[in-house]
């Protein structure tokens, strides 16, 4: 139970971001920020998109100002990325599906030059 509990935790000062939509604005804690986005809430927000702010007080400011179809694109594009095939693209690994694939590409070949040999060392 804190003593306090409004106040934040003590320890390193958080990242946050400020959507601001139709006159009204929401801070949102942020989860992860990589260098092509921001990981806030149920939100993915291209990083590109946001302006960033540095704090005096240490953490940083991410200001978005969003309408409500980037609101549900972000929150798509969030849903996306933590589906398991996306999230084995994003670490650079290839999907269970393209190690099938790869699999069945070679063994065709395989049976294409056995049957190449066969044909050719009948008529050769």
């Amino acid at each position: 139970m804190a003593l306090f509990p409004g106040r934040r935790p003590a320890g390193p000062p958080a990242d946050r971001v400020l959507l601001i939509r139709d006159h009204q604005a929401q801070f949102v804690d942020v989860d992860e920020a990589t260098s092509a986005a921001i990981k806030a809430g149920s939100l993915l927000l291209p990083r590109d998109q946001l302006r960033e702010v540095v704090l005096r007080a240490g953490g940083r400011l991410f200001l978005a100002a969003v309408d409500l179809p980037a609101m549900v694109e972000a929150e798509r594009l969030r849903g996306l990325e933590e589906s398991a095939v996306l999230r084995a693209v994003f670490a650079g690994a290839e999907p269970p599906a393209a190690k099938r694939r790869d699999i069945v590409d070679w063994a065709t070949l395989l049976m294409l030059v056995i049957v190449l040999f066969r044909v050719l060392g009948k008529h050769g």
